[in-house]
């Protein structure tokens, strides 16, 4: 808490008895600063015109009567000029006060009145808690006396300047009035505070009062907690062979954060714009286990086709060669989920080789069938993640079968000719077995032929 400042103060008067009363105001005024107006009319009763922005605390219907106005618009205010209800002179002294309270209006005593060298303020308004109040004391009196800050000598005890703040309308005439006195004190009480006496140069009629001005009240400003929130970030990775992976920076920006505090007592309080920084957020995301895919189930039944051979023969063809291309998936991970990949499908077309066999013997071997079952690797992942193999590829090189044709085998694998020499030529069974019945039959004419030359013989 600190007490209300009197920054500076103005002096303007009104010399010629009129209605229009021209008020000049401190230099320098800011829009938190109190602006006060005490002024003293002259002889004449009068009252002062409502004016767009000034508050009216006091307006007294009285010869000598006191006015005290302030000013209760937004910004800085210009020198107002007030219009009274009938002519008169005025003297007036306008206040420029810092760390004053301007949520709660100045408060003053009951008029005090009498005719005296002596102007005697009444007590204040009593303050509801101890606080450091500014009081302004101050009089306004009949008689006229030359406006050379002569006539005023002492302000109440304790009470500054001295000698006090003094205006008058100068010497125009007799008894014409409007002239203020006036001084101020800073006093930290709970009580209502009676200024004491003013000194002036000649006794007069007079009119005083007592004006406390509030200060501003030190209250500790705890504005609610700031609220962020941020959506959650989750960036896709791509994961090939277990490699390190490092995704780009993530940029947050926040507005700034100016919240308006309400403080007691009354007072707004704005703070400063918050500007709320964040650093780059780059984090290193490594896949904590190695992706490692079970083992592919490829299983190929023997390929061993029957082929059947015209004229008794059997052929036996090549084993088929089967391979299967590395298999490496690519495994995207992302957002902490576990997904089973689809089952592989793989679907052979039958396979029907033409194979050539020696000896202009046509050779169609059956066809191939060749079936794999469903391929459906399980992948294991560190934290879960999603999971997408690719597909296997799977080639299969060209079959061409080696075709051996073999003569079958028989219980007479030789052969005598004519000349007693052995057959070294390997022949086929069927042709064998040809050979064999012409000999036969061979056999079967000679002999026939030695029966007749004895037949005839014998005849």
């Amino acid at each position: 808490m600190a007490f209300p400042v009197v920054e500076s103060t103005a002096k303007s008067s009104v010399n010629t008895a009129g209605q229009s009363h021209a008020v000049t105001l401190p230099a320098s005024i800011a829009a938190t600063d109190l602006v006060l107006i005490t002024m003293d009319i002259g002889s004449t009763l009068a009252t002062l015109n409502a004016l767009t922005d000034w508050g009216e605390i006091l307006d007294e219907s009285a010869a000598n009567g006191l006015k005290i106005l302030w000013y209760t618009g937004a910004g800085v205010p210009s020198n107002p000029t007030f219009t009274s209800s009938a002519n008169t002179r005025s003297a007036s002294i306008a206040w420029r006060i810092s760390g004053a309270n301007k949520t709660i209006t100045p408060q003053i005593g009951s008029t005090a009145t009498g005719t005296s060298a002596t102007p005697d303020p009444p007590a204040s308004a009593a303050p509801g808690s101890t606080k450091d109040y500014l009081f302004i004391a101050f009089a306004g009196m009949a008689g006229e006396e030359a406006d050379d800050d002569t006539w005023g000598n002492t302000p109440p005890t304790n009470y500054l300047p001295n000698p006090p703040l003094q205006k008058s309308c100068g010497i125009a005439g007799t008894n014409l009035g409007g002239l203020i006195v006036a001084a101020s004190r800073q006093f930290n009480t709970g009580s209502a505070q009676d200024p004491g006496t003013f000194g002036v140069d000649v006794s007069a009629a007079w009119r005083a009062q007592t004006i406390m001005v509030h200060p501003i009240i030190d209250t500790a400003l705890t504005p609610g907690n700031l609220s962020l929130t941020t959506t959650t970030f989750a960036p896709t990775v791509a994961v090939t062979n277990n490699v390190l992976v490092t995704p780009d920076v993530k940029a947050l920006t926040v507005a700034t954060f100016a919240p308006t505090v309400v403080a007691s007592d009354n007072k707004e309080v704005t703070p400063s714009a918050l500007s709320l920084t964040i650093s780059t957020f780059a984090p290193t995301v490594q896949v904590g286990t190695n992706l490692t895919p079970a083992t592919l189930a490829l299983t190929v039944t023997t390929f061993e086709p029957t082929v059947s051979v015209s004229d008794h023969k059997s052929a036996t063809p090549s084993t088929l060669a089967l391979t299967i291309s590395t298999f490496e998936p690519t495994v995207l991970v992302s957002d902490h989920k576990l997904v089973t990949p689809g089952t592989l499908s793989l679907a052979t077309t039958t396979f029907e080789p033409t194979v050539s066999v020696t000896n202009n013997v046509a050779v169609t071997p059956s066809t191939l069938s060749l079936t794999i079952s469903t391929f459906a690797p399980t992948v294991e992942v560190a934290g879960a993640f999603e999971c997408t193999p690719l597909a296997v590829s799977l080639t299969i090189t060209t079959f061409e079968p080696t075709v051996i044709v073999s003569a079958a085998p028989d219980d007479d694998d030789s052969y005598s000719g004519s000349g007693g020499e052995e057959s070294s030529l390997a022949i086929p069974w069927m042709a064998q077995q040809i050979v064999k019945k012409s000999e036969e039959v061979k056999k079967r004419q000679q002999r026939q032929k030695e029966l007749s030359v004895i037949m005839a013989s014998i005849w």
